[in-house]
């Protein structure tokens, strides 16, 4: 069931993705080139990191919270959004969320 509502949620919410700097990736790129895919809350936000708590977990091992980098290509997310994270691991235990990953902002305003 889990499965179901990641696959319809990543249908639904990730076309193929363009952007000045990206270059058009399918849904199966996205799904491929992402070593973690997750559905998380931000709990919390500073200059440089923001502190998600994962919900569900679609791909790669993972802690129930996790902390990613801010940098000028990242996602800025704001405290209380839902997001579908497509990311990859850095050493120093930060995810990288750039903008071309495919992840999603699942605020409906």
């Amino acid at each position: 069931m889990r499965n179901l509502i990641f696959l319809g949620m990543f249908f639904l919410f990730s076309g193929s993705l363009k952007g000045s700097d990206c270059k058009e990736l399918s849904k199966i790129d996205l799904y491929n080139s992402a070593e973690l895919i997750f559905l998380g809350q931000i709990i919390d936000v500073s200059d440089s990191v923001y502190f998600v708590r994962v919900d569900e977990k679609y791909k790669g091992n993972l802690s129930d919270t996790i902390s990613g980098m801010i940098e000028e290509r990242t996602i800025h997310p704001e405290i209380g959004d839902v997001w579908l994270i497509f990311a990859k691991k850095m050493e120093n235990d930060l995810i990288f969320v750039d903008f071309c990953s495919g992840s999603k902002s699942l605020r409906f305003t």
